[in-house]
């Protein structure tokens, strides 16, 4: 296949019947697969199990050579290792963030070795990171058979810590099955600063308006209905109050990013 000069080698598919007449050397397993199984492709930074239909992530494991040069500029390496642009593991990805602010409120700079209590909290998260390895994500959000209704759930959490939302969408076939799979999720730690927990409510709702703003219209389905959920009473009567308020507290969400 050739198109502007360009000639397309790399092949991979989750359906035996779309690649059976290709090359072997024209396949798209090229890339430094996960493990022994080499239906395992790297795509767009992530690891897909063609076979399974899966995402997949790699972390490797870490023996803790230098167990006494712990460092922030470490624990930002290893964080940024990590490639999780759907946000599909972010409650483990947050706690790594949550130790990298305490180490800047503390003061630590980038080489200094970490106070005992934190290097103690980080080799035992670390350890357990590896955990992700055995985590399998279906790739199709989509029911099987025919599709009747589609709905989309947004929801939106915060803590004094964290704050974050995520999108589910919820699918109904023809025999009246449903299914629910997260397509994606946000998260951001507090700013330092310290703010009300409502205000980090209303921040998370404000995360979860522009995330279910940038990913639905790229969806190409038909969503018969969408639904966002906060836990917040105060944050559902800001939403709703006049004009005036919410100019003040869109104020306060830009401040936080």
């Amino acid at each position: 296949m050739q198109s502007a000069g360009l000639e397309l080698r790399k092949w991979s598919s989750n359906n035996i019947n779309l690649i059976k007449d290709i090359p072997n050397n024209q396949e798209g397993n090229k890339t430094k697969p996960i493990s022994d199984d080499n239906s395992i492709t790297k795509i767009l930074g992530l690891f897909w199990n063609s076979d399974m239909d899966t995402f997949q992530f790699e972390v490797k494991e870490n023996n803790f050579t230098f167990i006494n040069h712990i460092t922030k500029r470490e624990i930002l390496s290893e964080i940024a290792c990590l490639f999780d642009p759907l946000g599909l593991v972010g409650p483990a990805i947050i706690r790594a963030k949550l130790m990298l602010q305490e180490l800047w409120r503390l003061q630590i700079q980038w080489d200094d070795p970490l106070p005992n209590d934190i290097k103690e909290r980080w080799i035992a998260y670390r350890t357990s990171l590896c955990l992700l390895n055995d985590l399998l994500i279906p790739r199709q959000i989509t029911c099987e058979g025919d599709i009747v209704n589609i709905q989309i759930h947004g929801f939106s959490d915060a803590s004094i810590y964290a704050y974050g939302c995520c999108l589910y969408l919820r699918c109904t076939n023809s025999s009246g099955a449903h299914t629910s799979k997260l397509m994606c999720a946000k998260s951001k730690v507090a700013p330092l600063k310290a703010i009300s927990l409502p205000r980090l409510e209303l921040c998370a709702a404000l995360l979860l308006a522009r995330l279910s703003n940038k990913i639905i219209p790229k969806l190409h389905v038909k969503v018969n209905n969408s639904y966002f959920w906060s836990d917040s009473k105060i944050v559902l009567a800001w939403i709703t109050s006049s004009s005036t308020k919410i100019e003040g507290l869109r104020a306060t969400t830009r401040q936080l990013g």
